[in-house]
């Protein structure tokens, strides 16, 4: 019906200008890319190393930021940077630059302008295994409820024993929550608080004798 449900603004103290592209990622949020002459100030946490720089916006998915990164090189014209998330759970971030070695640029300019990517990924085990994180095949472990907003009880099958380890994270693979709960052939599940957590998407790994299951839950507060 064209409707606004919200607005938002990104920047700091100088000019953010040549937005390239937004894209929605995979926890329902959105990337913003473009070019930022600013200092670390407003919204911007980083200064830049160039004259310009790519900045990169990560928003939830009602536009709160989450995250801004921005991609360091020594060039003094840095221009039109684009970013995608790939299925990996990475970031891709595409550019024409005229620096040479410095930032997170290894390699010489050949000469003005050359075409540069880099790709950034988190290195935690959420992206190294971010292939069974976002499956959720394994019917012998139940999360509800899906979304959740107070909390979601987390059950497995009674047959399993021994040592259980849960582990929760975010999308940034920041250990979120930790627990060794104990097992019961009456009560084989345990309760996990959520009221706390930022709206988003959860990576929960139940670890138990030699098998592992990977579940994917949604945070969404009202």
């Amino acid at each position: 019906m064209g409707n606004k449900q919200w607005e938002k603004r990104f920047g700091g103290a100088s000019n953010e200008y040549k937005l390239q592209n937004i894209s929605q990622t995979f926890d329902k949020g959105y990337l913003i890319a473009g070019t930022s002459s600013s200092q670390a100030s407003g919204d911007k946490t980083e200064n830049n190393l160039g004259t310009e720089q790519t900045c990169l916006v990560k928003t939830d998915s009602l536009g709160n930021k989450q995250w801004d990164k921005t991609i360091f090189t020594n060039g003094q014209y840095y221009e039109m940077g684009f970013a995608i998330q790939t299925k990996d759970g990475c970031y891709v971030i595409a550019n024409s630059i005229d620096g040479g070695i410095g930032g997170y640029k290894t390699q010489p300019s050949w000469g003005v302008n050359d075409y540069w990517i880099v790709k950034f990924c988190d290195s935690t085990s959420v992206v190294e295994n971010i292939s069974s994180f976002t499956s959720d095949n394994n019917a012998d472990v139940t999360i509800y409820p899906n979304p959740a907003s107070q909390s979601v009880t987390i059950s497995w099958p009674s047959s399993i024993g021994g040592n259980i380890n849960v582990t929760v994270v975010n999308v940034l693979g920041e250990k979120v929550h930790l627990q060794q709960p104990q097992t019961s052939n009456f009560k084989p599940q345990t309760v996990f608080d959520v009221s706390s957590l930022p709206n988003g998407v959860y990576f929960l790994k139940i670890d138990w004798e030699d098998r592992s299951v990977n579940k994917k839950f949604v945070v969404a507060h009202d």
